[in-house]
């Protein structure tokens, strides 16, 4: 798998300091070794990676599983969006059914209260 190695550790570095995760948590949430994780994160000597291996450590980066995948690639950071159809009407869903269960806590803690 050839491809742009420098601008897949730059993500993996910008995400996790924006998560605020360390490299063992990184391994923790992804499943990946941490010899692995160490060589994305840092660019070294970039090897054939198994496509399930970038997919893991996207979505341990709380990323679309292709994300990496696509800054390998060189493509643009919105096209993870644009390949996930329906993300924005699924967003607005979860919004909605949040939103539910913080009016269904509040009723609980106003009864509770009232007890």
């Amino acid at each position: 798998m050839s491809g742009d190695w420098a601008a897949v550790a730059d993500a993996i570095r910008s995400r996790m300091a924006e998560l605020g995760i360390t490299q063992q948590e990184l391994v923790e949430r992804s499943g990946v070794s941490v010899s692995t994780i160490r060589q994305l994160q840092n660019n070294y000597g970039p090897r054939r990676r198994a496509r399930h291996t970038l997919e893991d450590v996207s979505k341990g980066l709380q990323w679309p599983a292709g994300h990496l995948e696509y800054v390998l690639d060189g493509r643009a950071a919105g096209a993870t969006e644009a390949a996930t159809p329906g993300w924005q009407a699924e967003a607005a869903e979860l919004r909605t059914l949040i939103a539910d269960l913080a009016e269904r806590v509040e009723t609980l803690e106003r009864k509770k209260r009232s007890h």
